[in-house]
């Protein structure tokens, strides 16, 4: 899918926030929207059925370009996906892209 150029702040880095399996809810190139779950990280020692299960929401609107692959363990502060997005994030500001 082409898209038009994004700035490198306008990039949400999906970081996982603990340790799990990840399964995604989106393919990779696809349009996303501010607020779209796009993966789980499943934790298969947590006991809690629905609880072990931590969702990762998309912080802007855009474009999936990259995501790690269903399946693939995860652990805290791991790159799981990244959006390209048009509008600069408050909290990219700043940031290279190779900072992760």
């Amino acid at each position: 899918m082409k898209s038009a150029a994004s700035p490198m702040t306008g990039m949400d880095v999906g970081y996982s926030k603990g340790t799990g399996f990840l399964v995604f809810h989106v393919k990779p190139g696809a349009k996303v929207k501010k607020g779209q779950t796009i993966c789980d990280v499943i934790d298969p020692a947590n006991p809690n059925g629905p609880k072990a299960r931590t969702s990762y929401t998309s912080q802007t609107d855009g474009i999936l370009f990259s995501r790690r692959l269903d399946g693939y363990l995860s652990w805290p502060g791991q790159v799981m996906f990244r959006i390209a997005g048009p509008k600069p994030l408050a909290h990219r500001i700043g940031m290279s892209g190779l900072d992760d």
